[in-house]
Order: C-alpha cells, then structure tokens, then sequence
C-alpha cells in the first residue's frame, strides 16, 4: 500500500482498510467463481456435460 497525501509531507495510511472482511468476502468470491469456470470449462472439452445442459446454464448466466 503506498502512502497518500493531501498535503506537502501531509501523508496517511489505511484509505483501503476500511471494510476489510468485505473485501476479503469479495476476493474469495471472485477467486470461487474463476475455479468454477475453469471446471465448467474442462467440462464442457471433455464432453462431461450435454450440449442442451450447456445452453441451459448459459442462458441463466446472462440472465443473471
């Protein structure tokens, strides 16, 4: 984290502290998710999943 300053030699710390168990929900979210595309993803190459499943769960993600 690099220092802030709103003044000459005026710095802070701690502006991205704040709602530190939110951010962190969020990190482990985003990192969930990009785990399940990537087993979506080698499902679908390796014909695990049927093409009618496939266009079901696409159509609800962009929905979403």
């Amino acid at each position: 984290m690099m220092p802030m300053a709103d003044k000459h030699h005026n710095y802070f710390t701690g502006l991205f502290s704040s709602r530190e168990s939110l951010k962190s929900l969020i990190r482990r979210g985003g990192e969930q998710l990009s785990g399940y595309n990537k087993l979506f993803s080698s499902a679908i190459l390796h014909d695990d999943i049927k093409p009618d499943r496939v266009n079901r769960i696409l159509n609800v993600t962009d929905t979403l």
